[in-house]
């Protein structure tokens, strides 16, 4: 129902959550930097990309859009690439460097036969 406020409040309720989360992962981003220092900070940056791509995606641009897939995409393949250089590549971290690269070669590969 158009009418309903679930239906009117849902989405600012869905902002308001990822917002809240986003600055959770930003403080906890600031800790981090403070207990483990400047070898924390690539994770630090990756994860902070990926929680203002998250809020923008849900209060501006939606998360069914090619844009929002792609930013997606490339967090996944700068997290996986960070754990990789830091030399403390998990079999997830890897999985997100072959996952997301795929991902991004398939969304090419759509962009350019449409």
């Amino acid at each position: 129902m158009p009418g309903s406020a679930p239906y009117r409040y849902g989405r600012a309720a869905v902002v308001a959550l990822v917002v809240s989360l986003a600055v959770l992962s930003a403080v906890s981003g600031l800790a981090r930097l403070e207990t483990q220092g400047p070898a924390a900070l690539g994770d630090v940056v990756v994860n902070g990309y990926i929680a203002l791509l998250v809020v923008w995606g849900a209060a501006v641009e939606g998360f069914d859009t090619d844009r929002f897939r792609t930013g997606l995409y490339v967090g996944l393949v700068s997290w996986g690439l960070v754990d990789v250089a830091v030399g403390v590549a998990t079999p997830v971290s890897v999985v997100f460097l072959v996952g997301g690269t795929a991902l991004l070669a398939r969304m090419g590969y759509r962009r350019v036969r449409e």
